[in-house]
């Protein structure tokens, strides 16, 4: 398996500026930081703004959309998101120096906010100690300023008039920090509270952390994702991490990017979730140590005093724990094959360094691909991770704390095999006995899959028009597969192994990473609203469960969030006025009568991709079947499969659990089948899956999938065997022996090629070879299969 092409780092604003967007919907490739600054305007429509909004907890209705908070907009206290690094007095030099929570030590500067408008109103400026308190650029006026000596507190009134964008830096002169100290030693515990809207004579109280434009923009999400401070971040002990008494939440590690580091503390995000009711979202560090993650998942279940979590459950925490009626998503790092993000290369090498050192399970089966074995090392981490949870909450896991595992939307197999693949085999010992205490794949991980951008049909036309008269969502997702297509894939990985299908990012993508000024205006056009939707409606037919937008912008000010379109489409998701379509995507299951489904119609499928011969003939290691049930009710499940071997045997799931391992019958023949038993499971109604695992080489050739209602499955006609045509020879001695997704039969020993446009892999074959375009031998091949020769 391999990585098709790397992805580049995306955006992190959410309002008025934009960075780093994908290129093309199925691109990953971006190289710039990009600050588009977008033009302030709004539509008639809006609703509730400038209300007051009730936070309810979200019921578990799916499927939904969440967001991605990816910025540090919207606290009350705008020193909580300024630079990470205090300025030498008057400069921009970053390097003043600070006390252990980032307080300076002398004279010092600061850049409140950078390129940030609507600013106006009257501020509420403390701070522990004495300064001559100045603003560059006369951007503000101090005012009333006075100092408590008992306290040791300095207080002002801070008047900004200027509406437009700035760049807004405090400078404090002759400090003195503490009653009796000498000059210039510097303030701490510095508070800039904002108007409580733009240009409001009353600023927020100092209680309040987060203000109530993002609270209400957010009330139309059913969760949030905090991926900010993920990518690049370097933390690796519980020390490392941004507290909720650091100076800014924009903290930065040696060695870590300023673009991302490590940015807001998990107590905030739980404060946010809690105050707007919604589920919380969370991604680890990739570096994160074990106890990390053991005190995170303490912080979520008990709170923290703001250094350390609880324990225990307490009375007054000084942080309180996430709502009990409230869910976690918790996913490893972000894009880990991301190789424009440090956490791709801190995983890719930590998987080789432990290989090669020996005694890894990575490579257990023989596995040498270098990201098939980066991949299980992440997969690992999220079962490691979900046991770490599991130790805190115990029966809590799966039902109120999620794990989920993320994978490369445009290599819609090669990522999500290596995954799957192992924690399933590896972790449940279906390939051979390798856990002491297996389980199955759903007993560790919640969701799974990738992302779901769309743009349109013709990202580059000169008007907003013409990008909506040439098709929003996007009919023709990459060259190969409709948007339907596309998002129906990635919802049959999740689904054949019993996982909800969670993607971690997506949403309206038109003009990628560089838009341009009509792209940019077509995100704001009302018609975005309906083009989310739609998009929406695809993800809701392919199994979709969490829809997760916000890694690109959602809305143009944070004020007016209610009246753009993008936002007003979730809540119209998530507030019952828009009802999606039900799921169209498996097949549908009889009733009354026996659903014979063919072994080839499969929705996923594995292939051996280590040496040897593929697991099992004509499937590989594994393939997944989607079935739409309409009634609820026991099913019986039984599989039609022949061998010329004897003492083979078959693993049957059904939704990620172990229905039977059943006993493959030597038909005499691989075109011969006899149907045996699986057993039977009791199915609501709704999306399910069968996947069929082989437990050893060459464990059978599967025909087809037979599903009944009640005890009693009745055989299938047989399937009269068509005439072969005498094949011919082509020019350079190979015979063609069939086309994509058909057997190739050679009947003994033989050489099958298989490839397109001239280029071929080789392989050794014995009785016959399921002919496809999925990855063998390591790489995906440079080309789709359109047929396999022998010779």
């Amino acid at each position: 398996m391999s990585l098709r092409k790397n992805e580049l780092p995306r955006a992190v604003e959410q309002t008025a500026k934009v960075r780093v967007r994908k290129p093309a919907i199925m691109s990953g490739l971006s190289s710039l930081i990009i600050l588009v600054a977008l033009v302030c305007a709004s539509f008639a429509f809006s609703f509730g703004l400038g209300t007051k909004k009730t936070y309810a907890a979200p019921t578990d209705h799916l499927p939904v959309a969440g967001i991605n908070y990816t910025n540090l907009e919207g606290f009350a206290d705008a020193m909580k998101q300024s630079r990470a690094h205090w300025d030498t007095y008057g400069t921009l030099d970053g390097s003043a120096p600070s006390d252990a929570n980032g307080w300076p030590t002398t004279d010092a500067s600061i850049m409140v906010w950078e390129g940030r408008d609507n600013n106006q109103g009257t501020y509420t400026l403390t701070f522990n100690g004495q300064a001559d308190v100045t603003v560059s650029l006369n951007y503000a006026t101090i005012n009333d300023k006075t100092y408590d000596a008992g306290s040791n507190t300095t207080t002002a009134r801070l008047v900004v008039t200027d509406t437009g964008a700035e760049n807004f830096q405090l400078n404090f002169a002759n400090t003195i920090r503490t009653s009796g100290a000498a000059t210039n030693t510097g303030v701490t515990n510095v508070r800039l509270m904002r108007p409580t809207s733009p240009g409001s004579s009353t600023s927020y109280d100092p209680s309040v952390i987060f203000t109530t434009e993002l609270k209400d923009a957010l009330s139309n999400y059913a969760y949030i994702r905090f991926m900010a401070g993920t990518n690049w971040n370097t933390s690796v002990n519980w020390s490392d991490r941004t507290r909720p008494t650091d100076a800014s939440q924009k903290k930065v590690l040696p060695g870590e990017s300023g673009f991302e580091g490590n940015l807001i503390a998990f107590e905030y995000e739980v404060d946010l979730c809690n105050e707007t009711g919604k589920d919380c979202y969370i991604n680890i560090p990739g570096r994160a140590n074990d106890d990390y993650v053991t005190k995170l998942a303490q912080l979520i279940k008990y709170g923290s005093d703001g250094i350390n979590p609880y324990t225990s459950p307490q009375s007054n925490p000084a942080f309180a724990p996430l709502r009990s009626d409230l869910k976690a998503y918790i996913e490893y790092s972000n894009e880990v094959w991301n190789f424009g993000f440090q956490q791709a290369h801190d995983v890719a090498d930590a998987a080789a360094a432990e290989v090669n050192a020996g005694g890894s399970n990575l490579n257990y089966d023989g596995e040498t691909n270098s990201i098939g074995l980066a991949m299980r090392y992440a997969a690992r981490r999220t079962v490691q991770i979900s046991q770490l949870f599991r130790n805190v909450f115990g029966d809590e896991m799966i039902s109120r704390i999620r794990p989920v595992l993320e994978w490369q939307y445009n290599n819609l197999n090669g990522t999500a095999a290596a995954m799957l693949d192992f924690v399933n085999n590896y972790y449940n010992n279906v390939d051979g006995q390798h856990v002491s205490d297996p389980h199955p794949i759903t007993y560790y991980i919640w969701g799974a899959g990738g992302a779901v951008y769309y743009g349109s049909n013709n990202d580059a036309a000169t008007s907003v028009d013409a990008i909506y008269a040439s098709g929003l969502p996007v009919s023709h997702y990459d060259g190969d597969h409709t948007y339907q297509q596309a998002l129906n894939i990635e919802a049959a990985w999740a689904h054949a192994y019993g996982l909800h299908f969670v993607a971690y990012e997506g949403g309206f993508a038109v003009g990628g990473d560089g838009p341009s000024d009509v792209d940019t205006a077509a995100r704001w056009d009302p018609r975005a609203r309906q083009s989310m939707l739609d998009s929406f409606n695809v993800f809701a037919q392919a199994g979709g469960d969490l829809y997760t937008t916000g890694t690109y912008a959602q809305w143009k000010n944070l004020y007016e969030a209610n009246n753009d379109p993008l936002v007003q489409a979730a809540h119209d998701i998530n507030n019952g006025t828009f009802t999606p379509s039900s799921v169209t995507q498996g097949t549908q299951v009889s009733g009354s009568d026996t659903t014979t489904i063919n072994g080839s119609s499969y929705d996923i499928r594995v292939d051996a991709y280590q040496s040897g011969a593929p697991l099992t003939d004509n499937v590989g290691r594994s393939a997944g079947y989607l079935l739409r049930v309409s009634n609820e009710g026991t099913y019986t499940v039984a599989v039609s499969v022949g061998n010329t071997s004897d003492g083979k045997k078959l693993a049957v799931f059904v939704d990620g659990n172990l229905l039977s391992a059943i006993d493959v019958p030597n038909t005499g023949s691989m075109s011969s089948y006899q149907t045996v038993t699986a057993g039977s499971v009791s199915l609501t109604a709704g999306l399910h899956a069968v996947l069929v695992v082989a437990t050893q080489p060459s464990a059978g050739h599967v025909n087809s999938i037979l599903i009944a209602p009640g005890g009693t499955v009745s055989n299938p006609t047989p399937t009269p065997t068509a005439s072969t045509p005498t094949p011919t020879p082509s020019s350079d001695g190979w015979t063609k022996c069939a086309d994509e997704g058909g057997v190739c039969t050679v009947n003994g020993t033989a050489q099958v090629r298989y490839g397109a446009n001239g280029t071929y892999t080789t392989q050794t074959v014995t009785d016959s070879i399921f002919c496809s375009n999925d990855a063998f031998g390591g790489d995906p091949l440079p080309n789709v299969v359109k047929h396999c020769d022998y010779q």
